[in-house]
């Protein structure tokens, strides 16, 4: 939206090529769900316990 209005501002004359600007972007683009979804791996599934824990985080779960 704040690149939009830029552009519109340019267009109609409200802004010139020599003005100085700063378009200010504050999205994380997890509003797009999709996109958002193929930038991470999908999250594991481990059995609610300490040792599966400590296994899946590259320990031997046995307690040392």
């Amino acid at each position: 939206a704040a690149y939009a209005g830029l552009a519109g501002a340019a267009a109609s004359g409200g802004v010139g090529s020599d003005d100085p600007v700063l378009v200010l972007n504050t999205g994380s683009g997890l509003k797009d769900i999709k996109a958002a979804m193929q930038a991470v791996v999908e999250a594991p599934v481990i059995e609610p316990t300490l040792k599966a824990l400590k296994k899946h985080m590259g320990g031997n779960g046995s307690g040392g």
